[in-house]
């Protein structure tokens, strides 16, 4: 119910995206790594090759734990916070994300 709502809210339906995972189907929640590597499973790829939204410190203990490199958003902790919880990048929001986190220039957000 709470990822739907959230992607609800931003405009995003579920079925834009390649593979969803909510914490109703893993057993371990976050900060465990279990629902990145899930995700990344459903993706066929390596953890090592995801990039982890996050914005909150679990979430990116959780990120890193599972060997995904991770953007914090500072919509909910301080940048200091989730950069010392182990965030790779910080970003406001979606709209400016940094060039290295994405592997070139600021990407428009377009759902």
């Amino acid at each position: 119910v709470k990822m739907e709502g959230n992607l609800r809210e931003i405009g995003l339906p579920a079925a834009q995206f390649d593979a969803t995972v909510n914490g109703l189907e893993v057993v371990r929640k976050k900060p465990h790594p279990d629902i990145f590597l899930e995700a990344a499973r459903r993706l066929g790829l390596p953890a090592a090759d995801c990039v982890v939204v996050e914005d909150a410190e679990n979430g990116v203990r959780a990120a890193k734990a599972a060997g995904a490199a991770c953007l914090g958003l500072t919509s909910s902790f301080a940048a200091e916070k989730l950069r010392a919880a182990g965030a790779d990048w910080t970003a406001p929001d979606l709209a400016q994300v940094p060039a290295a986190a994405v592997g070139g220039p600021p990407f428009a957000w377009v759902p």
